[in-house]
Parts: C-alpha cells; sequence; structure tokens
C-alpha cells in the first residue's frame, strides 16, 4: 500500500539513512503512524501541535498491507521498521 508519513523536517537525514523506526515512537503506541492524502491536512497540522513546530515534511511509503493496523478511517500504524528504500519524499 502507498500511504503518507508526516514528520519534523528535522527527522529527515535520520529517515532516509535507517528508516522509520517504530521504537522512536514518542506517544502510548509504539507504532509508525502513516495515513491516506485525504488525511495530509489533519496529519500535518496534528504532527506540528504534537512536536510544537511548523517545519514538517510528509513522505510517501509503500509497504505491505499485511504489516498494516487500521487505527481510524485514513490513519493506519505500522510495526515494522520500514526501510529507506521503501521512502520517498514526496
Amino acid at each position: 500500500m502507498k500511504l503518507l508519513h508526516t514528520t519534523p523536517t528535522h527527522n529527515l537525514a535520520s529517515i532516509l539513512q535507517i528508516g522509520i523506526d517504530p521504537r522512536r515512537a514518542e506517544g502510548k503506541i509504539v507504532a509508525a503512524w502513516l495515513h491516506t492524502p485525504s488525511r495530509n491536512r489533519w496529519a500535518v497540522a496534528h504532527t506540528a501541535k504534537r512536536h510544537h513546530t511548523t517545519d514538517v515534511i510528509t513522505l510517501t511509503v509503500s509497504v505491505p498491507r499485511a504489516w498494516l493496523t487500521r487505527r481510524w478511517r485514513g490513519i493506519w500504524t505500522c510495526d515494522y521498521v520500514i526501510e529507506p528504500e521503501r521512502i520517498k519524499e514526496a
């Protein structure tokens, strides 16, 4: 599946080097959070507020459906490390 991941821009270098690692999640759920394009506006606002920054970036990722858990309409989590080869800058 092709989904999006929104993160503070200062995380970009690390993500492109080692991937999106769910163990680095700062919330209650230890997982990488992904979303559909229709949820991008919400994800940008949520990420900016949660991380106290206005400098965020949205990345496109391609992951197998079996890796995903649906949380809400358009919001998914992934428990696996998403390798850099699966990530494209939007």
